[in-house]
This record gives C-alpha cells, structure tokens and sequence, in this order.
C-alpha cells in the first residue's frame, strides 16, 4: 500500500496516509539541539545528549504507540467538537479528517481540514537557537462565523532519560514549574544551579495554561481526549512535583474566510530572560521567516557541494538529496537517538562518528576536521580507543571505560579512513 511519495522539487517526502505502519520521523535542528518528529507530530527533543539532557518525553514501544509529542488541538467553542492539527493523537476518521504530512530539510509540516476549519501547522528548529518552533496558521474556510479555541500540549522530560523512565520516587518530587506573561517556565527543584530550563511561549494571548499533566489530561484518558479541551479550559495549575507539562489555551473568532496566526515557543533556556525574548522576537511574522530561510540555507549549502545526473530519476533523487541530508543527520546525531534507539547509552560511537565523516567530508570538512579531532580524544595509550564519547564534554563516558581485554579490536582502525579523507 502507498503511504506517500517523494517530491524531489520540494525536497520532501510527502506522507498521504497518516496511519503509517509504523511512525515515519524526520530530524529537526543542527549539531546542538535535536528535534525528532513523526507524521503525526509525536515525538522528543533533547540538547547533544539525548541521555542527559532530554527536554521532552518519548515513551517507546508503547500503547498508544507514537506518544507523546507537539500537539496543537483545535476545539469548536459552539459544540465542544475537538481535533488536533496532526491526525493523531485525537484520532479523527480519516472519511472526515484530511491530511498531509511533509516531512522537509529541517522542517515538518500538517496540512488538515476538518469540519471548514483549514491549518497549517510547521515545525522547525532554528540553526543557532536551542528552541523549536511551532507555527500555525488557522483558516475559517466555512461559510459562517466560527469561535474556536488552540491548545497545546508538550510533556516534560526530567532531562535524564534513565531517571526519567525508572527514579519515580526520585523524580516525582523534582520539577518546579511557574507561569508569567503568556510563557510556561520549567525547571527542577535540586540544584537548581546544574540543572537546565525549559520554556513554552505564545505569541497570542492566553486565555489559560497548565503545568500539570494529569490535571490536563485527566484520570483514566489519554492524549487523544484529554479533559482540559474537551471541557473547554485550563485549569491554571501550578504544578509542585508530578510530570510537568506545558499547555497554553488561546481564543479566535474567524470570520468566512479570516485566518488567524499563532507561534509557540518551546525551548531550552530561562522562561523569564529568554523565554520573554523569545516571544518577543517571535511575535513578527518576518523573524520567523527569517529562521526558516536560514534552515534553508543551511541545507542549500550542504547538498550542493554535490550533485549528479543520471539516466535514472530514483538515483538522482537519492544522490542529491535525500541520501545527503541521512549522512548529514547521522553526522550530527550518529546512531544515539531514534525510535528504536532509546538514547540511553549516552554516547557518539567511535566507528560510527568516524564512518560519517566520510559521507559528508565533500560538503563540510572543517566541521570533520573538529569531529575527528574530539574523536581523537578517546584514543588510549596503547593504541586503541574508546568505544563511544560523551556529545556534552568529548569526553570518555562512565559505561566506555573497558577493562582491556573488552576494548573492541576495531574502534581505532576507522580513523585510518577518516584522517586521510580529509
């Protein structure tokens, strides 16, 4: 069965039919913060490290599968009637619902229809800033007037994946969360001095939020009918303890025709220094076009360091384009974080970041030449090398440190490859 295609003149991969048979995920964001999102906008994001410095939570290999994510929820404020900008997590039949999925260089996108209610909901990551930027446009495409209200949902990670997924009696008692100015600020409790922030913004008005995530989601629910939207409101939680969240509600009313445009902020970063700052900039419509044409330039420059031309259409568009941008996205990320790599192992593999100097040494080999150095970093004084550094410190991490007899025979040897291709 088809799911989708491969538009070459976009440079996307066009998703037709959202109930994939398993989640189909694109990677948002550059060598610092990484963004990974599925066709329905599920998800996690995480700083260098998806071990120790997660911000947003993934539960893997669960049921529902693909939970949670960056969900937007659409909600008719005359009937109750509720919907996501993504098909899932509410779910809607699909004779109903219509949707699209594009997942681009940098970038994601929700293109649905529901009920004369159009959105267009784009996901991306700023090249030089640890925040993801959630951007939706609303139009009222029906012939009447419509009130609606937006929320959004985002659930916290307690940034270290282990103790996220097991400490409960730990962590459960750590996050200290507050609310200013149309911005939720996230942060833990103990050493509050070690520990990052997190932040989600709105550039409309809020008309109400929430930190708590049992409070938004409800007893015995889930993130497919969560009570928070299906009665209509937040309930300006203050959340001391449990799993943080971050929802923001905002109010339209659309005239035939009308479109409304809201930006959300969800990053790594002081709620009220920049976060604030954050909201500001974001609040002109041409800054954050400015970001996404600085992503475009930044893949512009990557893949047309090369560029061939066959008699074959299907190798031409893997060539130019998209086996680039996979050798470009295991460059930055090796293989330490998917789906079915949870990130737990909290480390660059040796060979494999040596292997992806060499599919990307023709664009940039300076940025090979920094890698291959931290690479270098691992070595030990017998010749060999560790098998994986630590991506916040280059250093060697607390599970690559071997009694000799297990050091792996050919960890050191890829640097025989590495060194001369650049």
């Amino acid at each position: 069965m088809r799911y989708g295609y491969f538009d070459d003149a976009g440079r996307e991969y066009v998703i037709e039919k959202p109930d994939t048979p398993m989640s189909w995920v694109n990677y948002l964001g550059t060598a610092e913060y990484c963004g990974i999102i599925s066709n329905n906008a599920s998800g996690y994001g995480f700083y260098k490290s998806p071990k120790s410095s997660r911000m947003l939570r993934f539960r893997f290999n669960s049921i529902p599968m693909d939970r949670p994510g960056r969900y937007i929820y659409i909600r008719d404020d005359e009937d109750g009637d509720y919907w996501s900008a993504s098909w899932q997590p509410v779910g809607k039949p699909l004779d109903s619902f219509r949707t699209i999925c594009r997942h681009g260089l940098g970038y994601t996108r929700f293109e649905s229809e529901y009920k004369g209610i159009k959105t267009d909901y784009r996901v991306f990551v700023p090249i030089d800033k640890p925040v993801e930027i959630w951007e939706l446009e609303v139009e009222n495409k029906s012939d009447r007037e419509r009130e609606l209200s937006l929320f959004t949902y985002a659930e916290w990670c307690f940034w270290n994946m282990n103790q996220d997924l097991t400490n409960f009696q730990y962590i459960l008692y750590t996050c200290r969360m507050d609310y200013k100015d149309d911005v939720v600020d996230y942060s833990i409790r103990l050493w509050p001095m070690n520990e990052p922030k997190a932040f989600m913004a709105s550039t409309l008005p809020v008309a109400s939020f929430e930190t708590d995530r049992e409070e938004f989601i409800g007893r015995y629910r889930h993130e497919g009918n969560p009570i928070a939207v299906e009665r209509g409101w937040n309930a300006n939680t203050i959340a001391v303890g449990g799993n943080p969240c971050a929802s923001v509600q905002n109010r339209l009313k659309l005239k035939p025709g009308e479109k409304a445009y809201a930006v959300y902020i969800v990053g790594i970063g002081d709620a009220k220094t920049f976060g604030q700052e954050c909201k500001r900039l974001y609040s002109d419509r041409a800054n954050v076009e400015k970001e996404f044409d600085k992503v475009r330039q930044y893949w512009d420059r990557r893949l047309s360091a090369y560029t061939c031309s066959t008699p074959s259409p299907l190798v031409n568009s893997m060539v130019n384009i998209w086996n680039q941008y996979q050798c470009h996205t295991t460059f930055n990320w090796s293989r330490s974080a998917s789906f079915n790599e949870a990130g737990g192992r909290d480390g660059l593999g040796y060979r494999d970041t040596n292997q992806d100097t060499l599919g990307v040494m023709h664009s940039i080999p300076g940025l090979c030449r920094d890698k291959i150095i931290d690479l270098l970093k691992g070595q030990i004084s017998n010749g060999a090398a560790m098998h994986g550094l630590q991506p916040l410190t280059w250093e060697q991490g607390p599970h690559n440190v071997p009694p000799e007899q297990h050091i792996f025979s050919d960890d050191h040897l890829w640097l025989l490859l590495s060194v001369p291709a650049y």
